[in-house]
């Protein structure tokens, strides 16, 4: 079911109507998971709090603005992939895919919605990481075009991966697998450990994971006048941006081409 279900059906027209309907049910579904939302607000500020706190990070990187954009990077991970792609693989377990396999929804249309919904929550997310860390003391600047963009790509980099992986596995493997994914992307991204200290081979497997280009991106969109800041001019957010694309192209069409309805 939903095979085959493109532009030529009903025209681009007949398919943004349908992409802006099924976001909207989608914003609404994220809305009603009050616990959920709660939960993807408090633990990404609890755990700026906690590392500007407690010395387990160089002092470097304990610098408010830097929490900023590696605690932003976790949160995007974490909407994007685990909660995005569990909601869904049990939505597929008890029959919501199915039915909607059997109406014009194209697969790349439920993609995009879901994933839109995502954004909107991440959006909020950054403003609460903004603010707490202006509170902690950061004084300095965002560039807000390439935290957008770094953002709205690793989003659908997330999302593409977390709905490939709703759409071909059990709802109980996709739970595992997906939280599996998410350790190793917090433990390799370059968010709660720098990539210098980890062993060789473990560091040559995460300079290639959409975590760390997302991370890599995220840090050079902040600017800060304190002497001695790594970020901004220390990052260069360009090629990570391209990475990270190569990455969010190719989990969407992946997530497209093979996600299964039932």
């Amino acid at each position: 079911m939903g095979e085959g279900r493109g532009l030529g059906r009903g025209g681009a027209h007949s398919a943004t109507r349908m992409l802006l309907a099924e976001t909207r049910v989608e914003l609404l579904l994220v809305v009603r998971r009050g616990e959920a939302v709660l939960l993807t607000l408090v633990f990404p500020a609890g755990l700026l709090l906690f590392l500007a706190t407690v010395p387990l990070l160089p002092a470097p990187y304990r610098a408010p603005g830097l929490l900023f954009a590696r605690v932003l990077s976790l949160a995007v991970v974490s909407s994007s992939l685990v909660t995005l792609s569990i909601a869904t693989g049990y939505e597929r377990y008890y029959g919501v895919l199915k039915r909607l396999g059997a109406t014009p929804l194209p697969r790349w249309a439920l993609l995009l919605a879901k994933s839109a919904a995502v954004l909107c929550l991440e959006v909020v997310q950054a403003v609460v990481l903004y603010v707490l860390a202006r509170a902690l003391g950061w004084a300095g600047g965002v560039d807000w075009a390439v935290l957008a963009g770094a953002v709205l790509l690793g989003s659908l980099a997330f999302a593409g991966l977390g709905m490939l992986s709703a759409g071909r596995l059990s709802a109980e493997a996709n739970l595992a697998g997906v939280n599996g994914l998410f350790l190793v992307f917090m433990l390799l991204g370059d968010t709660v450990f720098p990539l210098e200290s980890l062993p060789r081979a473990l560091g040559l497997v995460a300079r290639v994971l959409p975590s760390r280009f997302l991370t890599a991106a995220l840090l050079g969109s902040v600017r800060s006048p304190s002497p001695g800041f790594v970020g901004g001019a220390g990052f260069s957010p360009g090629p990570a941006l391209i990475a990270l694309g190569v990455w969010a192209v190719a989990a969407v069409v992946a997530a497209a081409a093979w996600f299964r309805w039932e």
